[in-house]
């Protein structure tokens, strides 16, 4: 038998409806595609119904058609189930005794709605009716006044006062009352102030925090708030090296300092106030709760003593401060009300309402002001400045002069007023006859009148006030404006004699500002009168007159007032030209010379140095002071002339040092240098000066042995050079063999004991070892030996000491060591980094002042102005520096040694640039999610010898030298580890081929003015290297490439933390690129290498470690070098001419070391060959000829005005 129902296969009866015998209709959900199927409707119903009544015999059901029912009755029948009844009668049949039964109640029910529903609608509408007349609506109540709103005008708005906070009025009453205050014993303020001695009143940028302030009443005990210690401790650091330095500045100026308990205060009373005006702050940084304190103590000020002006100004202000302009309006108009006198509370109020927009009130204010003040100067000058028209400015000054015509502020006021010449020399005139005493008055009138009138003027001047200087002045300027030359001593010297008759004369310090204002100004002539009539003025024979103009004559320099130190040191050589000492007192003449040299008369300091000569012969300052003179304007040959006659007439060993440094300068592997070093070694074998520079020539030429046997020799016989035993021990460190770079330094130890230069080096060769350890023992030790060096400190600070904890070192420090100027360079680089300028920049003023010899001072101070200091910031350090002309510091880079052989140096900088940047972006609260970091070839460290080649991403570090690529790196990964957010990549490139204007780094730009200026001249073009060179592949890397390279690498997010090489993947050999750049300059001929052997050089560096951990060391070969061509004039000359033709800006024959040697090393340097592998696999198919890429550069070099243009195409490698 089949499981399925017969009657699902047959058809449905005949007016079936699915779902209508309980009740369901159609309905919709929102999974449906489109609506259900609509359900029957009332006409359907009824015809099923009949249909079914007739087919059971029974009657259909009328009572189910009626259309009104209550609603109460469907309400209570709309949940019950038809099929399901559950009353008396629910087993029985519905017949039509049943429906006329409901018809019969459903008709009585109906009757009964009917008659009581009139009564029940009025009763209904009385009840709401008195409910809404006892409890309105909102609208209702105020509708009347929302209609008179219509009539209120703009202004009635505007003068609606504000709504006061009125709650808890009585509370807070209540409070008050409550409180009782008692006077405080004098024993409780004693104990207290006592109590506090443990601690430090800090003053952060104008706000003190005290011990019981508003922070202690907020705290219950319960919570530290650790951020506020950091903070507290940090001021109190601050405040501490504020007061040390303060003290020592005192000890070195001789001021008597005051020692308490090793702390010390100092506040300067005048300027307090001064610096409380200086702070600014915003209303909403300050609590409301102090605005609210502040504003009931003004109250009861001025409720106090209503007559006190300044209560009510303060009061007004602090309204101001918080937003109120208004309130502060009428605080300051009632202290008007109750001080009528007081100007001060009439200018506030000026001032209150004309900042405010509302001048025409302060017209007003300013009205009543003077009707009350009529004698105040202030009020009329106020007055007037509300004035707009000029004419109106002169109505109100002439009523003032009405009032005050003796105000010389009045008539000045008045005089600036008048356009015209002739009525402010009218003015004028009229302000003298009513105001003879006043000497500004008597002055502005004689610089309004001709020179004759101007005379007069002057002339009745003196008679009025006998005892002014400042009438003689403007006399002997007068003569010096209409030329009278001779005439200006004389009236200075009439001036000085009146002057002492009168009583009135300055002090000699007085006098030589009035000189530096007449300098300033222009008037030298006047300059120098003053000071030849008063120079001498207060000082008797028995001073020691010439050591006191010599330190005038400084300070009148250091201001930079040349042609006053000028005119002091004519006076003095006039007062002292009889004197014995004088002739042979080369200090004079060589200051003289130099006040010459800097005022641009080269001739005649060259005759001041001739005459001191005469009077000085054999004096080797004097002969060496013309060998600088010489050589700094150019004069070389004059120069050396000079110190081979020095040689002979003054021969001292300073002579012969100053001879090999000369030599140096000009070519610093010079045989003449060399020549000269062994020839005064002969004469003085103790000079380890010449040892030093021995060895550092043999050092530059990369003769290493006999740099060390020359160091060697020389520590023996100059066992007390400390910069001997450093240079011996750098040496070492630099061939690889740091064994005996310790075993040197500590036999300097021994042999120079509590030396902090040979601690400091024993230091730095650990930590550039990699050897932290061994550096904190050998600074423990330092520091032992050494606890007052400064040196040794600051090297710990930087070095050895956590950023965190510098701060408290650095007070350690300076509390140990006693004024010096390392430490204070070190305080002041250390509130630089903490962006607070005005300290760092007091501490760099205050270690300058302590040691102006110092040369590291002046050159970190003027690093610090060129990135946060003004123009005239800088040319003030600049001017400075040249004045003291500093001669000791630490050198860097070392004696002899190019710019970037200073590896640790470069590592310093640079890695100390990006750490610093990394922590910007913290601060700035800015995470990206690429960082790319560019580095170069050195990364594999092709510039310290034979690498393994191609090289490889994967490559170890080669640590033989510092590389500051690598700490860069480090410090980059670092911090994308704290910032899981940041991913980085590193690009790597070779030579990069590129156009930048005066870039000393564009590599080939050197080869491309070899060839132009050999086409210039017809010379041949011939290649400076060996063969080997010739044959060697090299690649490049060009700009743009390496910048799409770097983009891909950015935007790819498979590329993130990666590194890559960077290369054109175009070999380019010299053999290939040495006739194209012929080619494309036009050089006539060209040559390739040298291949005779004995015209090669080969410098040989020794047996030193290499990259590639064996085999020979790289020896660098060439027939010449392009340094050396460079320096041959005819080279020069015609460049010039190139530049004049094709009017080109750039000259790199002005520093020939920097440009090309660039040059010679992308010549006959070892080759980079990078290895693209990873970049492919990664899916970079970059490419681009790196001769059509050079063309290209060369041609942008000749837009910018670097290079002359070419004169053919580029040829590509295909």
């Amino acid at each position: 038998m089949s499981g399925r129902k017969d009657f699902l296969s047959q058809k449905a009866p005949e007016n079936y409806v699915a779902g209508l015998g309980r009740g369901a209709t159609g309905f919709t959900t929102r999974s449906d595609l489109g609506p259900a199927r609509e359900g029957p409707s009332e006409e359907q119903l009824k015809e099923a119904l009949a249909k079914r009544a007739a087919a059971l015999g029974t009657s259909a059901p009328t009572a189910y058609g009626v259309g009104k029912k209550k609603d109460d009755e469907a309400e209570e029948e709309q949940f019950q189930d038809a099929e399901n009844e559950e009353g008396l009668f629910a087993t029985g049949n519905y017949d039509r005794e049943d429906d006329e039964a409901d018809r019969i109640y459903q008709s009585v029910d109906e009757r009964m709605d009917r008659r009581r529903k009139a009564r029940r609608e009025a009763r209904e509408q009385q009840e709401r009716e008195d409910y809404e007349r006892n409890n309105p609506k909102i609208q209702q109540q105020f509708a009347d006044l929302k209609r008179a709103l219509g009539t209120v005008s703009d202004e009635d708005w505007a003068n609606i006062p504000e709504v006061g906070d009125l709650t808890g009025r009585n509370r807070r009453n209540k409070q008050n009352e409550r409180q009782r205050f008692y006077a405080v014993p004098d024993t409780v303020l004693a104990g207290a102030r006592d109590g506090a001695q443990m601690g430090t009143e800090v003053q952060d940028e104008g706000m003190a925090t005290e011990a019981g302030g508003a922070g202690a009443e907020q705290a219950d005990g319960t919570m530290t708030n650790f951020a506020d210690i950091g903070a507290a401790r940090n001021r109190v650091m601050q405040v501490r090296l504020d007061a040390a330095a303060q003290s020592q500045q005192q000890d070195t100026s001789g001021a008597a300092s005051v020692a308490g308990g090793g702390t010390s205060t100092s506040v300067d009373p005048k300027g307090y106030l001064t610096s409380l005006t200086k702070t600014e702050m915003k209303a909403s940084e300050i609590p409301v709760g102090d605005i609210k304190r502040a504003r009931v103590l003004l109250e009861s000020v001025i409720k106090r003593n209503p007559r006190h002006g300044p209560g009510w100004i303060a009061a007004a202000r602090l309204e101001e401060f918080a937003g109120k302009a208004q309130s502060a309006q009428n605080v300051i108009r009632r202290g008007t009300e109750m001080c009528p006198k007081s100007e001060d509370v009439w200018l506030e109020a000026i001032r209150l309402s004309a900042s405010h927009g509302n001048k025409a009130n302060a017209k007003i204010l300013a009205a009543n002001a003077i009707k009350s003040n009529d004698r105040s100067v202030k009020l009329w000058v106020e007055a007037m400045g509300l004035e707009d028209q000029p004419l109106a400015k002169k109505r109100v000054l002439r009523k003032a002069l009405d009032h005050i015509p003796q105000s010389v502020a009045i008539w000045k006021e008045a005089v600036n007023l008048e356009e015209d010449p002739s009525d402010a020399k009218l003015m004028l005139a009229k302000a003298t006859e009513i105001i003879p005493l006043s000497v500004e008055l008597w002055l502005a009138l004689a610089r309004l009148e001709t020179p004759e009138e101007a005379q007069k003027v002057l002339n009745k001047a003196r008679k009025a006030v006998p005892a002014s200087f400042e009438i003689w002045i403007a006399a002997a300027r007068l003569q010096e404006q209409t030329g009278q030359t001779q005439m200006v001593a004389k009236v200075m010297e009439r001036g000085v004699k009146s002057l002492a008759r009168e009583s009135a004369m300055l002090k000699r310090e007085e006098w030589i500002s009035q000189a530096e204002i007449c300098e300033e100004e222009g008037a030298v002539l006047t300059c120098q009168a003053i000071i030849r009539e008063t120079l001498g003025w207060g000082l008797d024979e028995d001073d020691d007159r010439k050591q006191i103009w010599l330190d005038d004559a400084k300070a009148s320099t250091n201001r930079g007032r040349y042609e006053t130190a000028r005119a002091i040191y004519a006076y003095a050589i006039r007062v002292f030209y009889n004197l014995k000492s004088c002739p042979t007192s080369e200090v004079l003449w060589m200051q003289l010379a130099r006040e010459k040299w800097q005022a641009g008369e080269i001739d005649e300091a060259r005759k001041v140095l001739g005459l001191a000569f005469q009077a000085n012969p054999g004096n080797e300052d004097i002969w060496l002071a013309a060998v600088k003179l010489e050589a700094e304007n150019g004069e070389t040959d004059k120069a050396r002339a000079l110190l081979a006659e020095a040689r002979g007439e003054a021969g001292t060993d300073r002579v012969w040092i100053k001879s090999v440094a000369f030599e140096r300068q000009i070519n610093k592997s010079s045989d003449e240098a060399l020549a000269l070093v062994n020839e005064g070694l002969q004469l003085y074998p103790k000079a380890a000066k010449l040892w030093m520079m021995k060895g550092q020539i043999y050092e530059s030429r990369n003769m290493l042995p006999q740099a060390r046997e020359a160091f060697n020799t020389g520590t023996r016989a100059c066992p007390r050079s400390v910069p001997l035993w450093l240079l011996a021990s750098r040496l070492e460190e630099k061939m690889g063999v740091l064994v005996k770079a310790r075993s040197i330094l500590d036999r300097a130890r021994l042999a120079v004991k509590g030396s902090p230069e040979l601690w400091t080096e024993s230091v730095r060769l650990e930590y550039r070892a990699k050897n932290l350890a061994a550096a904190n023992q050998k600074m423990a030790q330092a520091l032992q030996e050494c606890p007052t060096s400064g040196l040794v400190w600051s090297e710990r600070i930087w070095h050895l000491e956590a950023r965190t904890q510098r701060k408290p070192r650095i007070l350690e420090a300076i509390q140990k060591a006693d004024n010096d100027p390392i430490l204070f360079v070190t305080a002041a680089r250390i509130f630089w980094g903490e962006r607070k300028l005005e300290k760092a920049d007091g501490w760099f003023q205050k270690a300058v002042v302590l040691d102006p010899n110092l040369g590291d001072t002046w050159g970190w101070y003027y690093k610090f102005a060129c990135q946060h200091g003004t123009e005239e910031k800088r040319e003030e350090i600049v001017s400075k520096c040249v004045m003291n002309d500093p001669k000791h510091g630490e050198p860097k880079p070392p004696p002899g040694a190019a710019i970037w052989s200073n590896a640790q140096d470069l590592v310093d900088t640079n890695a100390a640039l990006l750490r610093n940047f990394l922590g910007a972006l913290d601060t700035a609260n800015i995470t990206p999610k690429r960082f790319l970091l560019q580095t170069g070839a050195k990364n594999y460290g092709v510039h310290l010898g034979p690498t393994r080649t191609p090289h490889v991403e994967s490559d170890p570090r080669v640590t033989l030298d510092p590389n500051f690529y690598y700490p860069q790196e480090d410090a980059l990964f670092e911090w994308c580890k704290k910032h899981p957010g940041t991913h980085w990549n590193v690009i790597c490139p070779a030579w990069i081929i590129g156009a930048t204007t005066n870039a000393a780094m564009n590599a080939l730009h050197p080869l491309a003015v070899y060839a132009a200026v050999q086409a210039w001249k017809g010379e041949s073009f011939k290649y400076n290297g060996d063969f080997d060179a010739w044959m060697g592949v090299g690649e490049y890397s060009s700009a743009m490439l390496t910048g799409y390279l770097s983009e891909w690498a950015v935007l790819e997010d498979k590329c993130k933390d990666q590194k890559f090489n960077a290369s054109d993947t175009s070999p380019l050999p010299m053999n290939r690129l040495w006739p194209e750049l012929a080619r494309w300059y036009d050089c006539k001929q060209f040559d390739g290498p040298e291949l005779d052997e004995s015209k090669i050089t080969t410098i040989d560096p020794g047996n030193v470690p290499t990259p590639l951990g064996y085999g020979p060391s790289r020896k660098m070969r060439f027939n010449f070098l392009l340094v050396k061509w460079a320096e041959q004039p005819e080279n020069k000359k015609a460049w010039e001419e190139i530049m004049q033709k094709h009017k080109l800006t750039h000259n790199p024959f002005e520093d020939i070391e920097s440009h090309f040697s660039f040059g010679d090393a992308a010549a006959i340097g070892a080759p980079n060959i990078l290895s693209m592998n990873k970049a492919r696999c990664f899916g970079w198919t970059g490419h681009v000829d790196t001769l059509e890429s050079l063309h290209k550069a060369y041609s942008e070099l000749y837009r910018v005005g670097m290079l002359p243009p070419m004169v053919a195409d580029a040829r590509p490698l295909i």
